[in-house]
């Protein structure tokens, strides 16, 4: 469903990943004027550049083109077509 995508192609809407240690420590959605993501456990929404986050968030940096929901409901609905149909 979402695709990943160069930081190069990645456009308001899509979505960038932050990992550390191999591990998913952070996510924002990308807008057009920077990042808007969630930090902490208060809930706060923060609008920062790509890079201006806490270390422990992680520097490497994956981004992903966020589909519509109309194609989500449509692949959905597909595969759950398909597993109807496949042998058990």
């Amino acid at each position: 469903m979402p695709r990943r995508r160069s930081a190069e192609a990645a456009s308001a809407g899509d979505l960038i990943f932050y990992r550390g240690d191999k591990i998913l420590k952070h996510a924002g959605v990308i807008r057009d004027v920077g990042i808007e993501s969630k930090w902490g456990l208060e809930g706060s929404i923060y609008r920062h550049s790509t890079l201006a986050v806490p270390k422990k968030y992680g520097s490497e940096l994956r981004f992903f083109h966020s589909p519509d929901v109309e194609t989500i409901l449509y692949e959905l609905r597909n595969r759950a077509a398909n597993a109807q149909n496949s042998p058990p």
